[in-house]
């Protein structure tokens, strides 16, 4: 059986650090179609679809070309799981069209992803894996204060620091990019399930849009990724 493959960019109402975000203009469009451009252009992808609870930002998706598959109200809660709102999605998505046997779940929070991005994330599983993510390389100390106010190393040890080049390779999780096979996603309603890869993006590129600081980032970042991505 052929794969065919969806992406499915959850985007809800709710958004508190940076309110209405999703459609909050970002370098002369919605922050919600950097997302919809690059699943569209990636070359692994069949569908390409809008999880939302909120009409205008349905609207905005449709316009953008995108599906849109209406969440209920109890998947657009802060307290809702990714997993059980991709669930629904791919039960949607299944009743109207054939079964996914692969999802990606790009974020409209990281505009700074690229169609490549969500090609190489979905190629992780044809290599062995049964899901993967986008992650950064990171090599830089992390602290955090305990219950009794004091501060202890978090992937170091403060009192006997190796240097920065000995240290074990780490990976910053970033939400640009998520891919899972279906059946193994459903087996385990996990998005790190079974066997996971790590697709490699640049840390400058990691860039998830949670509070005010990370919009006025991205409005300092757009212009030089809009070179980028116009002159691949």
């Amino acid at each position: 059986m052929s794969n065919f493959t969806v992406a499915i960019i959850p985007a809800r109402g709710g958004s508190v650090g940076v309110p209405r975000k999703n459609i909050r203009e970002l370098g002369g469009k919605p922050l919600l179609h950097w997302a919809i451009e690059a699943a569209q252009q990636a070359q692994c992808v069949d569908a390409v679809c809008v999880t939302t609870d909120d009409a205008e930002i349905a609207d905005v998706a449709r316009a953008g070309g995108a599906d849109v598959i209406e969440r209920p109200q109890e998947l657009a809660t802060s307290t809702a799981t990714m997993e059980d709102t991709l669930i629904h999605a791919l039960d949607a998505i299944e009743a109207k069209d054939r079964a996914p046997t692969r999802m990606a779940i790009p974020h409209c929070t990281s505009p700074f992803t690229l169609p490549e991005d969500i090609d190489g994330t979905l190629k992780l599983l044809d290599e062995g894996y049964d899901s993967a993510m986008t992650a950064a390389d990171f090599q830089r100390w992390l602290w955090v204060q305990d219950d009794h106010g004091e501060w202890r190393g978090v992937n170091h040890d403060g009192r006997s620091r190796s240097m920065r080049q000995e240290r074990p390779q780490e990976v910053l999780e970033c939400s640009a990019v998520y891919a899972m096979k279906c059946d193994a996603f459903r087996r385990d309603r996990y998005r790190f399930c079974g066997r996971m890869g790590v697709y490699r993006v640049p840390i400058w590129r990691a860039l998830e849009i949670d509070e005010p600081d990370d919009w006025r980032m991205a409005e300092a970042m757009i212009g030089p990724f809009k070179q980028l991505s116009d002159g691949r």
